[in-house]
């Protein structure tokens, strides 16, 4: 595995992508420069493994967090989505 949920960047930042969002403004530009260099590392991970081991199974897994409203209010399913 190249990544472990590698989209967590987006929920925590300082533990996925490594450094804290210092203002709100400043907060996509460098959260998508980080992926950018996480997804290109991961490809050249890829690219190395399968030099070595052309059959092997290697990628990046997703943080999956289930989310469920407090309860069956329209509002808050919406926003738990």
């Amino acid at each position: 595995m190249t990544f472990n949920e590698i989209n967590s960047g987006f929920i925590m930042p300082i533990q996925g992508l490594g450094f804290a969002i210092q203002k709100k403004e400043d907060k996509y530009e460098p959260t998508f420069q980080a992926f950018h260099h996480q997804f290109l590392a991961s490809a050249i991970a890829v690219k190395a493994c399968h030099k070595i081991i052309p059959d092997a199974k290697i990628g990046c897994m997703i943080l999956y967090a289930p989310v469920y409203s407090y309860d069956s209010n329209p509002e808050n399913v919406m926003y738990a989505l």
